[in-house]
């Protein structure tokens, strides 16, 4: 966990950049200090200056991660 939107933003910057380095070294990504990329898009370029970071509220309540179906 972060202790600031900073510190978040800056190690989810730091998680894709090394995700992407791997990923043109021709390796899979792995998750990174806890931190990881899902969906990595090589050819995209993104604005972390303009990124934002805030608390996660679950969708689904405090009880649980998952649904049940």
């Amino acid at each position: 966990m972060a202790d600031s939107p900073l510190t978040a933003r800056q190690a989810a910057h730091d998680a894709y950049d090394k995700s992407l380095l791997l990923h043109r070294a021709g390796r899979r990504p792995r998750t990174i200090s806890g931190w990881g990329v899902r969906g990595l898009r090589p050819d995209w370029d993104l604005g972390w200056n303009k990124a934002t970071a805030a608390p996660w509220a679950n969708p689904h309540g405090l009880t649980g991660t998952r649904r049940t179906f």
